[in-house]
Formats: C-alpha cells, structure tokens, sequence
C-alpha cells in the first residue's frame, strides 16, 4: 500500500489539544495523553497523514498537537503555532518570541491567519489567542471551580473527550447541553459570542487573548482586534470605492502565493468572493 501524503506548511492544517490539571492527577493526565497519541481520537484529515507532538508543559500539564504547527522553547516557556504560510506568518512568530522574551503578548503588528498556543512553566500559567478572524476555532472548559484545571482544543471532539475523561478517584465529568446555545443556533444559524453547545465549555471570540494561571477559576480574556465602523466618514462615496478597490488589491497580493505556485479562490456568486476572483 502506497505511504499517506504528508502535510505542506502551505495548507495551515492541524489540532490540538490541551489539558492542564492538578499535579495530584499527574499519572491520569499522562495516560489521558497517552490516549491522544492514537490517531483514531483525533478528527480526520482525509488520507493525509499527521504525526501528533506531545510537548508536556509542566507536571501534570500537556499538549498534544497534529499538523504542521511549530515549537519554539526557551527555559520553561514555550509557545505553540500554527499558521497558513503566508509572508504574514513572520508577524505571528514576532507575537511568539515577545512572549518568550518577557512573556508579552503584542498584537499590534499581527495580521496573520493563526492560532497560538503559549505557556510558562514556572508560573504554571497558560495564553490562548486567535487571529482577527478566528481562523483556527478554540474552546475551552475549566471542569473545577478552583481552578487547578483547564482544559483547551481546536476541536469540540477534542474538548469532550478530554473533559470526560475517567479520572481514577475522581468526580465522573459531563459535558451537558446548553439550551440557550440551542435556541440561538435554530433562530440564527449560528451560536454568537463565547456561548457553546456545551455549558460547560467557552468559544475563544476572534482577536482575543485568554490568559490563565493555575489557581484562578476562569482566565481573563480580552480583545485586541475588533471591526470598526465610524458613524461619521467624511470622505465621499467615488473615494471610498477607490480605497476599497485598493484593499482588497493588497490584500490579494500579500495572500496569495508565490506566483510560480497555483492557487484560487472560493467563489460562491457574493459580493467579496466575486470581487477577489475578478482581481
């Protein structure tokens, strides 16, 4: 039989998955992880094969990660990322070595399509952040009120696994339907804000940091990107069409790939998708 395909750095695929937990639970967490290291528990990938990273954080913490995503380290600090390839990925590493450094998250500069996975094993503390799109999905759930555990994925089946996972000597933990998540989903299609199917568990929003330290019962989450749309725009509407037409020229030539590769887009008929496939 012929070899699965491996991944390009090109395609910005992957998962991960991430349990910190009281180091009294070490041995359970070890063989939760354990668990993980076989490819059935993890979503597919359609033939493409996907060697999974165990990176242990600190006693009784860590991450297993699938996919193209990279590692940087420095003592006890770490950070995890995956991105799509694009010149924009130099922006998310910066973001990276700034929390290496002196554990600072600077998004000012970052445009990039990523998700960023950080931590410090000295101060057992833990950062999610996703991109101003949320191109990459993150959820995460904190099983015990007193904040010795926290768990996070890029993936709902991910997140549930682990959450009821059968801890020896412990409380058994379920996952339990969000009704309000239900009534949004059928009235909008969709589910808003950090509200999850679960009750238990929190979608990171777009363009948001959350920042958590063993020992507090929830992180703090913040936003350091958002839409803006000003009330008052003096400039006139041939303008504002100039200036549109520019972005989005911008914005496919810094995305798109090296020209000797090929590439397109997703048209489905709407107003953005047709614009970026007539450009």
């Amino acid at each position: 039989a012929s070899a699965a395909p491996a991944l390009s750095p090109l395609s910005g695929l992957g998962d991960f998955v991430l349990i910190a937990d009281d180091e009294r639970r070490q041995a359970a967490t070890m063989a939760m992880a354990e668990a993980f290291e076989d490819q059935t528990a993890w979503p597919r990938l359609g033939d493409i094969n996907a060697p999974i990273e165990r990176i242990e954080l600190w006693p009784g913490a860590v991450l297993l990660a699938r996919g193209v995503g990279t590692v940087q380290t420095a003592g006890r600090a770490g950070a995890w990322l995956l991105s799509v390839d694009t010149p924009h990925r130099r922006e998310a590493e910066a973001v990276a070595q700034g929390w290496l450094q002196g554990r600072r998250i600077d998004m000012s500069s970052a445009s990039a399509r990523f998700v960023l996975v950080l931590w410090d094993g000295e101060t057992r503390e833990l950062a999610l952040v996703t991109d101003g799109f949320r191109t990459y999905p993150v959820v995460y759930a904190l099983p015990d009120n007193n904040g010795q555990t926290m768990i996070a994925a890029s993936d709902l089946r991910l997140l549930r696994v682990a959450y009821e996972w059968p801890y020896v000597g412990g409380k058994p933990r379920a996952l339990t339907m969000n009704p309000q998540a239900v009534y949004h989903y059928l009235n909008f299609s969709f589910v808003p804000n950090e509200a999850c199917i679960w009750q238990q568990a929190h979608k990171l929003a777009p363009g948001s940091t959350a920042r958590w330290q063993a020992g507090k019962a929830m992180p703090t989450v913040k936003t350091w990107w958002d839409a803006r749309y000003p009330e008052d725009n003096p400039d006139d509407d041939t303008r504002r069409a100039a200036e549109l037409r520019q972005l989005i020229l911008d914005s496919v030539r810094r995305y798109g790939q090296a020209p000797a590769r090929n590439w397109g887009t997703f048209l489905s008929g709407g107003t953005d998708s047709s614009s970026i496939s007539g450009i």
